[in-house]
């Protein structure tokens, strides 16, 4: 009698990070290296609603995408990231998995949830790795905050990116952040454009027991579709849509504004044949209030880029394109003395943000 062969759970490895430390860099780094014939799978999740980041991982063979986007997969409900994570692995049968949480997310409640029992069977747990950028460490905000100071208790490996950028300042932080987590002491890799070895991260370290924690409420947010009915002056209508509507449904041109965990993220989707000036479209980005991460792919009078900003790093490159245009921005709302609902201030900025669309596009464009 054959035997049928005993299922292999799937080695995952998680690389959380702050908001703009450069974990889908590293990513694409660690993707490029899949050996020939193996299949790796990735499960993205997106604070915001347009999923920007699956368009920023460099496309290849052998390597499946799933994102889960709007809110985060630790503190949402759960059922969106077991549907999805389950679809991935039934639909790819992985040899590897990757899974990216946004830069919100506290880690430990992820993990918490992929040590769940039934996912024991599935998925082996490697290494966790934390990505903060050298810049990150002398900036009081990011070193305080509680969401990065989660995300580094959980870690196994620390991963400092933009290390071409270090000075005997962002050296002697560093080990401060080793002497506050000693478990890094041999766990710290100084990384630029996110090169780092995968056989760096592909352990399992002994201590990832997890204990099942009580679920935290799910946070409900409203979505704000719209249509361009005009450009220039007159500002855009924002219509209300109901509450379990998806994004994924709708049709380019939309936008969208919500709020959680002290944040506040506003995104576009338009189509990809709106074309934008190029030096206008960033101009206009940067004039957003209290941003802590500006992405998106955008077509331009020079073709399509990618945009990836945080405060200490602004970068954008040539990209190959995607179905449509997708902008989102990422703002603090803790220390905000303006009331919660920002949408006036969100209107005005997308009255600029339309202004820099190319003259010949709006012409053709408006009835």
């Amino acid at each position: 009698m054959v035997q049928a062969s005993a299922i292999q759970a799937v080695p995952t490895h998680i690389i959380t990070g702050f908001l703009g430390a450069g974990k889908t860099t590293v990513l694409n780094g660690l993707l490029a290296q899949k050996p020939v014939g193996e299949t790796w799978a990735v499960l993205m999740n997106e604070f915001g609603k347009i999923g920007v980041d699956q368009a920023l991982i460099r496309q290849q063979d052998g390597i499946a995408i799933k994102e889960v986007i709007g809110g985060c997969l630790c503190c949402t409900s759960q059922l969106p990231m077991q549907v999805a994570l389950s679809r991935l692995l039934q639909q790819t049968k992985p040899d590897r998995l990757f899974i990216e949480p946004t830069g919100l997310a506290h880690a430990d409640q992820l993990i918490d949830q992929l040590g769940q029992a039934h996912w024991q069977t599935s998925l082996q747990l490697q290494a966790v790795v934390c990505v903060v950028s050298a810049a990150m460490l002398l900036d009081a905000r990011y070193r305080q905050h509680s969401i990065l100071l989660s995300q580094l208790e959980v870690s196994d490996i620390l991963l400092v990116s933009h290390a071409d950028e270090m000075q005997p300042a962002h050296e002697q932080a560093m080990q401060q952040l080793i002497a506050q987590y000693p478990k890094f002491e041999q766990q710290v890799y100084l990384i630029e454009q996110g090169r780092l070895d995968f056989q760096y991260i592909n352990y399992r370290p002994a201590h990832h027991s997890i204990q099942p924690r009580p679920l935290l409420n799910p946070v409900i947010v409203g979505q704000k579709p719209i249509g361009p009915k005009s450009f220039g002056h007159k500002l855009l209508e924002l219509t209300e849509q109901p509450a379990d509507s998806s994004t994924s449904a709708l049709e380019p041109p939309f936008h969208y504004v919500e709020q959680a965990i002290g944040h506040e993220v506003a995104g576009w989707c338009l189509p990809a044949v709106w074309q934008f000036e190029q030096k206008a479209l960033i101009d206009c980005l940067l004039t957003a209030s209290n941003w802590l991460r500006i992405k998106g792919v955008v077509h331009t009078e020079q073709g399509w880029i990618a945009i990836n900003f945080s405060p200490t790093q602004l970068n954008y490159h040539s990209h190959d394109g995607f179905g449509d245009n997708r902008l989102e921005i990422i703002v603090t709302t803790e220390n905000s003395t303006e009331k919660s609902s920002n949408t006036t201030d969100w209107q005005t900025f997308e009255r600029k943000l339309l202004a820099c669309l190319r003259s010949p596009q709006v012409e053709q464009l408006m009835p």
